[in-house]
């Protein structure tokens, strides 16, 4: 199992239960979440995920353990690593990810618009943006609010952020300079919360499909990371979208299609599709929909029994959700009402949520480590407000 972030924690776990002794690679020194995991048998430490040193590294690892049976890639700089050297990667092991061509193909959020809207799904107006000078006048070409997303790599032009919500040329943040190469998309903002429509497919067919609805994100604008999500019942509508986007991809592996859906009206929008795990697979492992189990024994061309799911199963990501809580009553932005209310929401998910992404009981240390590091990063930044020196981080802060 490669990747350290949350979701690949949910991977260990699942495969682990399923009777597999799972090595964990990482190129932290600190750990990682599947890496405190009970579960965890054996872990491989390999060069930065970014650096070419990583793709023949583990090939020359594979190489040398022909023991080993699967592969299992975690996360969107996995899949983009290892997808180029597909045909050059030795085998066995089965490697369990999205086809190539996908992941390719789902890296430009321009194509996959292309490709929604020629299979009549809805998608919201777009232009596309290259040059600085151009931004403002695209998105008063869109109209206020609008969302202003990077093409690829969202470091390319946003940083760590998804998407920038605008209500006003105020809200607008032009890079400077603007990034070589970088093209942004300029949406009109809609309505809705998103639904996050996860699957596994082989050949362009869909074994296993579970749909959940996103209610809060670590964002007020709705974008970021989800931290309170419910399941829902299979929507007709945006199952068929999802299944005719697999099947014009010809995609192979898991992957999760987004959408925006207001239940006030049932109209839905197509966001994005994600050729990998979702980071929220944690709630369909828990409600019976063992994502990662179906994956591997799809890539492995078992037959595979679609699983059933119960819905109105709500989960939450404490961690997160304590650290963008602090930071929201502590700190200088917003008024009393937003702190009450975010105060409000956060102890309605701590309450009333049946599931936590990262904490079992069975397996509770991965979650634990997750709140130190937040901890110790949240002192850094106060001692940096103070003026003093902050210390130098030890680890990534966890997705």
């Amino acid at each position: 199992m490669l990747g350290p972030y949350k979701e690949s924690l949910i991977v260990v776990r699942s495969l682990a239960r399923a009777g597999f002794r799972v090595i964990v690679g990482s190129e932290s020194r600190w750990g990682s979440y599947p890496e405190r995991s009970r579960y965890t048998a054996e872990i491989w430490r390999h060069p930065v995920l970014s650096l070419p040193e990583f793709v023949s590294a583990l090939q020359q690892y594979v190489a040398s353990h022909p023991d080993l049976a699967y592969v299992v890639p975690v996360g969107d700089l996995l899949a983009r690593a290892l997808a180029p050297h597909w045909e050059t990667l030795p085998r066995p092991p089965v490697f369990v990810m999205a086809s190539p061509g996908a992941v390719l193909k789902c890296q430009s959020k321009l194509e996959l618009c292309q490709l929604a809207k020629s299979c009549g799904i809805p998608v919201p107006e777009w232009v596309t943006v290259d040059e600085a000078d151009k931004l403002l006048g695209a998105v008063h070409d869109v109209g206020f609010p609008c969302v202003i997303k990077a093409n690829e790599t969202p470091k390319l032009f946003l940083e760590k952020e998804k998407a920038m919500v605008c209500h006003s040329e105020m809200d607008v943040v032009t890079p400077d300079p603007w990034p070589a190469g970088a093209v942004a998309l300029v949406q009109r903002w809609v309505p809705g919360l998103r639904r996050n429509c996860h699957f596994v497919a082989r050949q362009g067919r869909v074994l296993a499909y579970f749909e959940q609805q996103v209610l809060r994100t670590d964002h007020f604008d709705g974008t970021g990371l989800g931290v309170d999500s419910v399941s829902v019942a299979p929507t007709p509508e945006l199952s068929h979208y999802t299944g005719r986007l697999v099947w014009e991809l010809a995609y192979s592996g898991p992957g999760c299609a987004q959408f925006l859906r207001d239940d006030a009206t049932s109209a839905a929008m197509f966001l994005e599709l994600n050729p990998r795990f979702d980071s929220t697979i944690a709630l369909p492992y828990q409600c019976g929909c063992d994502l990662p189990l179906v994956a591997l024994q799809a890539a492995g061309g078992k037959e595979i029994v679609a699983p059933e799911y119960k819905a109105g199963k709500r989960i939450r990501w404490l961690v997160r959700d304590m650290w963008t809580t602090g930071w929201v009553v502590v700190g200088r932005k917003g008024g009393l009402g937003m702190r009450l209310s975010q105060l409000r929401r956060f102890g309605q998910s701590v309450f009333v949520a049946d599931y936590d992404m990262t904490f079992e009981y069975a397996d509770p240390v991965p979650a634990f480590h997750a709140g130190f590091e937040l901890l110790e990063s949240g002192w850094r930044r106060f001692r940096g407000a103070l003026g003093l020196e902050p210390h130098p981080p030890r680890t990534r802060s966890p997705r």
